[in-house]
């Protein structure tokens, strides 16, 4: 009797005995499997994939475990408290393996250890800062060592920190301070109003319209009356500002006009 073609589950053809024990598999495919005891049907996946469906199986191995993950996703997100409570006790029961285990994932994962990081401090700034602050009353000897080697390694960066602020807080800069109480005056002008007139003069120089780093200067100077609020303040250029002196305003445009 002639033997009929099968097609096995990969698309391969293999004949199919009309007498004695039935094939199912090509011959590549019977040497793969040759460890498997009984014969083998194969099904396909949603996914594209073939399993065996000896027992009852309807997915293939990708997909199992996948399909196995997201039900472990869902139902720690329907049960957070019990999760994180079985996640603590573990910690507390394997400090050492917790601890090789977090290395680990923080070596392999530092991109998203740092985007963690940033968001949770976001979150949670007024926590961070009172460690922060615990922290440093606790270490004072070793917080100083560490803020003198950072401040000679970055010299510019500690510049530039000191001039934002002193900007963003004038009543509370020690230099500025001094010089009005040496007049008798008290300060009055806040970080808020010092950026409400840069935005009113549109960031510009007052005397000389050039833009740029602007300095503070007392319209009506302190040593003829002036004082230390938003309606005597203007923005002025460091060159403006140092070359006005005690001049009022009237008196530096006349004196600028005889000089040009």
């Amino acid at each position: 009797m002639v033997d009929s073609a099968g097609i096995c589950a990969c698309g391969g053809t293999f004949p199919v005995k009309s007498l004695g024990r039935k094939r199912l598999l090509c011959d590549e495919c019977r040497r793969k499997k040759k460890h498997v005891v009984g014969r083998l049907v194969f099904g396909n996946c949603a996914c594209g994939g073939v399993f065996p469906t000896a027992a009852n199986r309807i997915y293939c191995d990708e997909c199992r475990i996948e399909r196995k993950r997201s039900k472990g996703r869902a139902w720690r997100k329907a049960n957070l408290d019990k999760e994180r409570a079985a996640t603590r006790a573990w910690r507390v029961a394997n400090p050492e393996k917790y601890k090789a285990t977090s290395a680990a994932w923080a070596l392999n994962n530092r991109e998203r250890k740092r985007t963690r990081r940033l968001a949770w401090t976001k979150v949670n700034a007024e926590r961070v800062r009172e460690k922060n602050a615990a922290w440093r009353r606790a270490n004072r000897e070793r917080n100083r060592i560490t803020n003198a080697a950072w401040c000679l390694a970055n010299p510019e960066k500690v510049r530039a920190n000191k001039a934002a602020w002193r900007a963003a807080n004038p009543e509370k800069d020690g230099t500025y301070t001094r010089r009005l109480r040496r007049w008798g005056i008290r300060p009055e002008l806040t970080g808020a109003d010092w950026q409400e007139i840069l935005i009113r003069h549109g960031g510009l120089c007052t005397y000389c319209g050039i833009g740029g780093k602007m300095t503070k200067d007392h319209a009506i100077p302190i040593s003829r009356g002036g004082t230390d609020n938003a309606r005597n303040i203007v923005p002025a250029c460091g060159p403006c500002n140092s070359t006005k002196r005690n001049k009022t305003p009237e008196e530096f445009a006349i004196w600028k006009g005889v000089k040009n």
